[in-house]
């Protein structure tokens, strides 16, 4: 991964971080559903395991940001969701609920492939209640 992608994941990790802390959740997702909408180009030639290395990339970067024990699932989902929509590829942002206790998760999917997790430990825990 280039340096400036590192560092503008860097960037975007601030800037969701404060985004989400100043407006919640509902505004952040709208603006990111708009950005997707806006999208006129999609990438189809891209494969599952491309995109998940985007996003285990994007983790190395995060885990050695200031906020690493802040920026979790939910601001990891939106950086790497915002840059994958800006390269025209259509993926899924979706927060979920576990099923039986109160546990927040945010994940993003591709093809039906949960990227940034475990896809059978996502799919068995969490119900989805939001999606983009």
């Amino acid at each position: 991964m280039s340096m400036i992608r590192n560092i503008r994941i860097f960037i975007l990790l601030y800037y969701y971080y404060n985004a989400l802390d100043k407006h919640g959740i509902k505004p952040v997702m709208e603006k990111l559903k708009m950005k997707k909408m806006k999208c006129k180009r999609h990438k189809v030639d891209i494969t599952v395991e491309e995109v998940v290395s985007f996003c285990n990339k994007l983790e190395s970067v995060r885990i050695k940001h200031p906020l690493k024990d802040k920026a979790l699932c939910l601001h990891k989902s939106v950086v790497a969701y915002s840059m994958l929509v800006e390269r025209g590829i259509k993926v899924d942002l979706l927060v979920g609920i576990a099923k039986g206790e109160f546990e927040a998760h945010s994940w993003i999917e591709f093809k039906g492939r949960v990227l940034n997790d475990n896809h059978d430990y996502v799919k068995q825990k969490y119900k989805i209640i939001m999606g983009i």
